[in-house]
């Protein structure tokens, strides 16, 4: 599970998602979240839903990378 709380100046905002691998840096910041899709035909549609909740995880997160990664073997696509 990944847990993210973020404050601004107009308040604070805490988000949870479940993410199957996060890498943190030395300082352990958030570097790299994946999110690994197994039993599911890859199609431009659903990379771009799962583009879309890895991308919230990356920014909620401040992480720099975010990763899908199907079980079809050579696949891993950048979000």
């Amino acid at each position: 599970m990944l847990l993210v709380n973020q404050a601004n100046d107009h308040g604070e905002i805490t988000g949870s998602g479940v993410a199957d691998s996060v890498a943190h840096d030395a300082k352990d910041r958030i570097e790299a979240i994946t999110d690994w899709k197994s039993g599911v035909d890859i199609d431009v549609e659903r990379v771009n839903s799962y583009r879309g909740r890895l991308g919230a995880y990356q920014r909620r997160g401040g992480a720099l990378h975010g990763f899908l990664a199907p079980m079809t073997p050579g696949k891993v696509i950048a979000a």
